[in-house]
């Protein structure tokens, strides 16, 4: 497990900010206060969420929006192939039916998957264009055990609780 703060240099380090955080009891029988983090790459369109566990980084979920409009088959093949390789969420689409958005899972290869980017040409939206179509759930560990519909209501609060610019980068304003 990487150390938080090893993380969180590296976050920065790649043009990420916190943009909004807070501790949380991981259950009732236990004192041990965890983190929830949300980091935004205003940049590049990129929102990153994560959890901390035992002082280091636990799970988590880098989100952003592919710009699907100039790139190649070959191109597009690759970034498919390569985000749904390295994730176990559900992809979105954008109107012509082509991937537009994905959540992976946040391990050491960050770093990795950011520079897959580059590698092979692919911009994201920024801002956002299809954030109506996100299956967006910004919940921590807690949160994410109840019921569909409070997951909803407190993704959306969160998405208001965080700054406009970050809003205005995902589509939500």
């Amino acid at each position: 497990m990487i150390k938080l703060e090893e993380f969180v240099s590296d976050l920065k380090d790649h043009g990420f900010e916190s943009v909004l955080n807070y501790y949380f009891k991981t259950n009732c029988y236990s004192s041990a206060h965890e983190s929830y983090n949300i980091f935004a790459n205003l940049k590049h369109g990129l929102l990153l969420d994560f959890q901390t566990s035992s002082g280091g980084v636990g799970s988590g979920r880098l989100h952003y929006e592919l710009n699907c409009e100039d790139v190649t088959d070959r191109q597009r093949n690759v970034a498919v192939l390569y985000v749904l390789l390295n994730s176990s969420s559900i992809p979105c689409y954008d109107d012509r039916k082509r991937l537009a958005a994905k959540a992976i899972s946040i391990d050491h290869e960050l770093t990795s998957h950011i520079h897959k980017f580059e590698r092979y040409g692919l911009r994201v939206n920024n801002p956002w264009k299809f954030y109506k179509n996100h299956n967006l759930f910004l919940l921590d560990s807690k949160e994410a055990e109840l019921p569909s519909g409070e997951c909803k209501r407190i993704t959306r609060q969160k998405i208001r609780n965080l700054p406009t610019d970050v809003q205005v980068m995902i589509g939500a304003r």
